[in-house]
């Protein structure tokens, strides 16, 4: 509490309504400092004397009609969102067989979590990806195993390690790590924020970026969704383009910085020994799109 001078504390109590029982506990815990506090003495209610008249109409319908009309575009206006964020980009997947459902073994005791492992496991890849030494991928399966822990899915530690562990051994993951040894800047989980043209903020968290060596900026994201073997990679990764390109327009927005190559990073084809990378072929083209996008739901239909 931040009480200057007062504090009152309730003694009501359902299951003892005189309130004693609550009031003999108070003045054991205060003991010794009984001058600090008194027991109040209750409030009578008394019925008013007479109501109170009832309030006038202030103006006349043409008013009311008036201030009808302002509160309708005072609640539109409050409605547009003032942010969007860049995964909420995502496009339909087209062309792309429907995958397996995941099979998560559900725990009685934890109904809260049902249809949420899968979700729990990317979020654990993630952590892991972004806590390990990009050098030598020392500690990684304890490191996996703590962050499904922190995820509360223990039972999936050996999913979650062979899932950043494929991720980590990709080519890009390998570029990444070279640029940090060789001392240009990468950072991990970075988040990213625009102005668009006045509409709202363009906004999200890059999983990887890190600098090439003509000093512009690569990213990648990383995707633990499953994609049968028999979709292409490009199909793949249609519904992730715009997500892409919101971040590069955001970085360039921002930081004024180009964005030379992004990827994306499909750790369960890396960990089945497929074809794993993913190149967006024109960021810049993804990163009109994304603003697009991004000011259509800005600025709403």
């Amino acid at each position: 509490t931040r009480a200057c001078d007062h504090l009152i504390v309730s003694m009501f109590d359902q299951a003892d309504a005189t309130g004693e029982r609550l009031t003999a506990l108070f003045a054991e815990h205060t003991r010794g400092a009984e001058r600090l506090w008194r027991e109040a003495t209750p409030i009578k209610y008394t019925q008013p004397a007479s109501r109170v008249a009832v309030t006038k109409p202030f103006g006349d319908p043409a008013h009311r009609e008036v201030w009808i009309a302002d509160r309708d575009r005072a609640m539109a206006l409050a409605a547009q969102p003032g942010t969007v964020s860049a995964s909420s980009l995502e496009r339909p997947r087209a062309n792309v067989p429907a995958a397996p459902k995941e099979e998560y073994a559900e725990r009685e005791d934890e109904p809260w979590r049902r249809g949420r492992a899968a979700t729990a496991v990317g979020r654990a890849v993630h952590a892991a990806l972004q806590e390990v030494d990009l050098a030598t991928g020392e500690g990684l399966a304890g490191i996996a195993g703590r962050c499904a822990r922190a995820e509360a899915i223990p039972g999936h530690a050996n999913e979650v390690r062979a899932l950043a562990e494929a991720a980590f051994s990709t080519g890009i993951l390998r570029r990444a790590a070279d640029a940090e040894a060789d001392g240009r800047w990468l950072g991990r989980e970075v988040y990213v924020s625009a102005d668009l043209d006045g509409a709202g903020v363009l906004e999200g968290i890059i999983d990887l970026v890190f600098e090439d060596g003509a000093g512009a900026l690569v990213l990648v994201d990383f995707k633990t969704d499953r994609v049968p073997e028999t979709g292409s990679l490009e199909d793949a990764a249609v519904p992730y383009v715009p997500q892409l390109g919101a971040y590069a327009e955001a970085v360039r927005r921002t930081t004024g910085r180009d964005v030379s190559e992004a990827w994306i990073v499909f750790a369960r084809r890396a960990a089945d020994d497929l074809e794993a990378e993913y190149r967006i072929p024109d960021i810049v083209a993804a990163a009109e799109q994304a603003r697009a996008l991004a000011l259509g739901e800005l600025r709403g239909p």
